[in-house]
């Protein structure tokens, strides 16, 4: 038999060099995106990604209510081109889907909300940016994404809030997202268990982890230099104060 009919028979295949690639090649639901991040991340930046509040009763509970929602089949309909677009806010979407606002997304990966955007905009989705970002409101704005959200903490300092809505504005953000269920933040008992910060700092358990994901530290810090000196979001909270320092500039 040859060499060729053989890879044909068991179907190899070529080796992938990109890592990300490679992972992302073998995650086929978010469970498996889940797991892969868990991997990648020390446990407590993927603590703050995959965790709640308190007890995290409203995050269980919202998981329970979202698997409740059921597809109706229908039978004997053309599916040769389906359409998934819709019009939410004055803009059209190519689905009903939307990247929502995520505080200190550069912990998960140096490129944070810039990579996010760009994914959204490549599918025609909306991205909404966190009061908590850790890319401005300027530099989304470079992204071209031509649908840009931005989230807002009504902060104590009415005039750096004031100033925040005209940033968004005069960069092109299309649709203001008030957010008003945080009179007060939430213990985040999971963070406050890891010792989870924004950036991640090296303390003597991150060192210990750095022996097992050195690719994940070796990207912070070389990211370290743009996004040092930031409070975690509990300490900020815990003041009074949810202000991202990107959004301040």
């Amino acid at each position: 038999m040859k060499i060729q009919e053989i890879r044909e028979l068991i179907r190899l295949r070529g080796f992938e060099p990109d890592r990300d690639r490679r992972v992302l090649s073998r995650c086929h639901d978010l469970g498996d995106l889940r797991r892969a991040a868990h991997r990648r991340l020390p446990s407590p930046v993927f603590g703050y990604v995959d965790g709640g509040s308190d007890e995290e009763l409203t995050l269980h509970a919202n998981r329970a209510a979202l698997r409740r929602w059921k597809f109706r089949p229908r039978i004997l309909r053309d599916v040769a081109g389906p359409d998934l677009r819709v019009s939410v806010l004055g803009s059209g979407l190519e689905a009903p889907i939307g990247l929502a606002p995520t505080g200190f997304t550069r912990v998960f990966h140096p490129d944070g909300e810039l990579a996010a955007a760009r994914a959204a905009a490549a599918r025609g989705l909306p991205y909404g940016l966190s009061t908590c970002g850790t890319y401005t409101i300027e530099q989304l704005a470079e992204t071209g994404h031509p649908n840009l959200w931005f989230q807002l903490y009504v902060l104590r300092d009415r005039k750096l809030t004031a100033a925040l809505i005209d940033r968004a504005a005069a960069a092109g953000f299309g649709v203001l997202e008030i957010t008003v269920d945080t009179p007060v933040g939430g213990s985040r008992n999971r963070d406050l268990r890891t010792g989870f910060t924004a950036p991640p700092m090296l303390t003597v358990r991150a060192l210990l982890d750095i022996t097992v994901r050195p690719g994940y530290w070796m990207s912070m810090l070389r990211a370290l230099p743009r996004a040092g000196g930031r409070r975690s979001e509990h300490d900020r909270r815990r003041h009074g104060d949810v202000r991202s320092d990107a959004q301040l500039g």
